[in-house]
């Protein structure tokens, strides 16, 4: 729970809130007073007014209490049946204060006026048992239309978040389809494709095995592009073994010019990881760093677990020039942000830039 949460304002509200929370009240009393002038004794109608004007003051501020304790105590992440158990005690406790309130600056004013207007509807009955009666009656009253307008609060709420989650959805859905048309264009790139093909054909020649396997893993690269955003989490073993063999195919085009570091703890290898995240990373290392470097560079993978939670970085040498401005990553890096939001909300952060003279990109995920 976030201390935002926790100094929460009582009357910190947006405008459809206020809208439905006043319109309602007012409808209630509204109905209240015309059935009172139809059936109800004239001669307590300022009573009746006055009783329904602190009834309802208090019944406003009920209300807004009991949508703080709401939100406060996340109960919108509960299981429902536990919500209504958690919000019909709340609601008892302060329906509870709305009468003893009411009492209070009623009874005292207005308690001869009524009970006599009572003594004639039922004779004989006595202050004491009218006193309770009221009470009673009011606390009754109140709770069933503050649970009544809790229930309405948990409905309009719960469809508002499955349209946001539908929303959200979409939106994780075409991130992974713009995530694997980037990932393939990048490996569909003419000249990728020119030199690691060109290269498979002399390997035919020379050894015929190794030339299979390059043709393998070019298959299995591209398959695996295809059909991972079907999927929002994969093991993270499927993520190492596509790259290992994208890593084949690219080392074809630099030889030597590539050397490739994979740092995995193996105890993570069941753990989830987005899709393509390891893979668009690298893909943004070689193109940004070993591609433009005369001599090469060097590309380092580290998985680790730290404080209950999976860290993943890739880090890459790049020029001299970019050593101070590392603002042109491509649009991978905002591609992964943007799906780390969709798929974990606040819970993953992206952080970027330049370490020992090599370019970071360091990922923080719930361990899954």
């Amino acid at each position: 729970m976030t201390s935002s949460l926790k100094t929460r304002s009582l009357f910190s509200a947006g405008i459809q809130f206020w809208f439905f929370h006043v319109t309602g009240l007012l409808s209630v009393l509204l109905m209240h007073m015309l059935f009172f002038i139809l059936v109800g004794p004239k001669e307590l109608l300022v009573a009746d007014l006055v009783g329904q004007g602190i009834w309802a003051t208090c019944f406003f501020l009920a209300g807004l209490a009991l949508r703080r304790r709401y939100i406060v105590n996340a109960w919108g992440t509960q299981n429902i049946s536990q919500v209504l158990i958690k919000g019909l005690f709340v609601s008892t406790l302060l329906c509870l204060i709305i009468t003893l309130v009411l009492s209070v600056l009623f009874l005292p004013i207005f308690l001869d006026e009524v009970l006599a207007q009572k003594r004639i509807e039922s004779p004989g009955m006595s202050t004491s048992k009218f006193i309770w009666t009221f009470f009673i009656a009011n606390w009754v009253q109140s709770l069933f239309y503050l649970f009544a307008w809790l229930g309405l609060y948990i409905g309009i709420t719960n469809s508002r978040r499955a349209k946001a989650a539908e929303v959200d959805n979409l939106r994780l859905q075409n991130s992974l389809k713009e995530a694997r048309l980037s990932s393939l264009s990048n490996q569909l790139n003419p000249h990728f494709l020119f030199n690691a093909l060109n290269n498979i054909r002399f390997m035919i020649q020379e050894n015929g095995e190794h030339a299979e396997e390059m043709i393998m893993s070019l298959s299995e690269v591209l398959r695996y592009s295809l059909e991972s955003s079907k999927q929002d989490k994969l093991p993270l073993e499927k993520e190492v073994g596509i790259i290992e063999r994208y890593i084949d195919l690219v080392k074809i085009q630099f030889e030597d010019r590539l050397q490739f570091n994979l740092d995995i703890d193996k105890t993570l290898h069941r753990k989830l990881v987005p899709p393509m995240i390891l893979q668009m990373l690298i893909e943004n290392a070689v193109k940004h760093g070993v591609e433009q470097l005369q001599n090469g560079g060097v590309i380092e993978v580290r998985c680790f677990e730290s404080g209950g939670r999976l860290m993943m970085s890739v880090c890459n040498d790049i020029p001299k020039k970019k050593r101070t401005n590392t603002s042109d990553t491509g649009i991978g890096l905002k591609n992964i942000e943007q799906r780390l939001r969709l798929l974990y909300a606040n819970g993953a952060s992206l952080k970027h830039g330049v370490v020992d003279e090599q370019f970071c990109v360091s990922i923080d995920l719930p361990l899954e």
